[in-house]
């Protein structure tokens, strides 16, 4: 039987986000459970304390609705020896929750070596159909754009979607070279279902001689002032919630004004 402290934070986390997710959305959340001890001490294991996240964000969007999570591994990064992707065993290198999901039966995986991510609730076919390129046309990326879907931050330390190099890649194929980013070719082998494959995939990656990073200030401040974003505290951790399409338009127009609009100089 599901622990009653359980049940009344799980239900006091749906009523204040189903403020702003509702039912059959697509979410894209990315996570960062590290600070919610509270949860973590009452759910006393760590099954049941990632399950309460998942299920809080399953019961938002609904049978109809789609949770996707960041899954990436970087597996054919500078730093790797042998070039492998295997979608079923490969680890993802960004926390607990992702790694948890590889290989629940209710979840699948895009074959993506660098940035690939777990797919739950509806339209698992339509979010795996995906092409080579991570942050191009018929990613994943492109997809939730295309589905109005929500970008979260869910007690992340800032405001960082990774949505943001999408919004870049656009802008510097359709309109203006981003000199800080270029799309780099990475080749190796994906192993989905027992076959191997040799491939090449495309990222939209940082420059190595780059000396900028990424800062979310201009586009936050935009997103306010036409109150775009919403920032919630939820166990005094940052919640940041923001439509895909809101922060796609802005970002267009922002970098149109200035190609630095995401990033400040190291």
């Amino acid at each position: 039987m599901e622990n009653n402290k359980i049940k009344i934070l799980k239900k006091n986390f749906i009523s204040v986000l189903s403020k702003y997710i509702k039912k059959g959305s697509v979410v894209y959340c990315e996570f960062d459970l590290a600070k919610f001890n509270t949860i973590a001490l009452v759910a006393k294991n760590k099954k049941k304390f990632i399950n309460f996240f998942i299920e809080v964000f399953l019961e938002l969007v609904g049978k109809n609705g789609t949770l996707i999570v960041p899954g990436f591994s970087y597996s054919w990064g500078k730093n790797r020896k042998k070039k492998f992707f295997n979608i079923h065993k490969t680890k993802p290198e960004i926390g607990i929750l992702p790694n948890y999901l590889l290989n629940k039966s209710n979840v699948v995986r895009t074959r993506d070596p660098m940035f690939s991510f777990f797919i739950l609730g509806s339209n698992k076919k339509y979010f795996t159909n995906i092409g080579n390129n991570s942050f191009g046309k018929n990613s994943v990326f492109h997809k939730i754009l295309k589905k109005k879907g929500i970008l979260v931050s869910f007690g992340l330390n800032r405001f960082d979607p990774t949505f943001v190099h999408y919004v870049e890649q656009f802008f510097d194929e359709n309109y203006s070279k981003l000199h800080y980013r270029y799309l780099k070719k990475f080749s190796g082998h994906i192993i989905s279902n027992k076959k191997k494959s040799y491939e090449d995939f495309f990222t939209f990656s940082k420059a190595e001689n780059s000396k900028f990073v990424f800062d979310g200030k201009k586009i936050k401040t935009k997103l306010n002032r036409i109150k775009k974003i919403t920032k919630l505290k939820l166990m005094q951790n940052d919640i940041f919630i923001v439509n895909s399409r809101d922060f796609f338009d802005i970002g267009i127009k922002g970098l149109k004004k200035d190609r630095k609009f995401f990033v400040i100089k190291r």
